[in-house]
């Protein structure tokens, strides 16, 4: 129980700011954008003009002098936040079926907190798995103290909430991959 409540404090105190160090996130949400209007994130890049009714000022600010963290101007003059606006995607489909997700459930102009709090579950997610599988695969007295390691890290909060960074999905489907595969023929076999 310390462990998740440890874990669930890092996680929301993670929430309390927008991203800091990484623009990637404001490419997650593209992206859900994207595919929710019924088009692939891979045939256009963001700055392409068949994609311009998707553009909003969160994403696409006008009216500024395109100067400060995370924003960067194209050739032809769009500002944007979104890093690579000239090229499409490179984020594999089971990331991109994250985004879509996760736009699917934000209420409309929620801007960055959706994706900042789906990083919360998938890290939190991440802790209790790590703990059910350390306490049936290895020593039970010693999973609270491993699953710490990660749910106490600092890195977690920082890049797999405040920054939202997909590869937090990775770990969790890792992590439970290994658990099914470790819990013995029948179990696994529905992986």
């Amino acid at each position: 129980v310390l462990v998740l409540a440890g874990a669930a404090a890092v996680a929301v105190a993670a929430l309390a700011a927008p991203p800091r160090t990484s623009t990637d996130m404001y490419r997650y949400a593209w992206d859900g954008r994207v595919q929710a209007a019924g088009l692939s994130p891979y045939a256009h890049p963001p700055a392409a003009p068949e994609l311009a009714p998707l553009r909003d000022d969160w994403l696409f600010p006008t009216g500024t002098s395109c100067r400060g963290w995370g924003l960067t101007r194209t050739r032809e003059g769009l500002c944007t936040r979104i890093n690579r606006p000239t090229v499409p995607t490179i984020y594999p489909p089971v990331a991109e079926g994250w985004f879509f997700a996760v736009h699917l459930l934000s209420p409309p102009g929620s801007r960055h907190k959706p994706l900042q709090a789906g990083g919360a579950v998938l890290a939190f997610g991440t802790t209790a798995a790590l703990l059910a599988v350390g306490r049936r695969r290895g020593d039970p007295h010693r999973a609270p103290a491993r699953a710490a390691l990660w749910g106490w890290c600092p890195a977690v909060p920082f890049e797999a909430v405040d920054n939202a960074h997909v590869d937090t999905l990775g770990v969790l489907l890792t992590v439970l991959a290994l658990g099914t595969a470790t819990a013995g023929a029948r179990r696994g076999a529905l992986l």
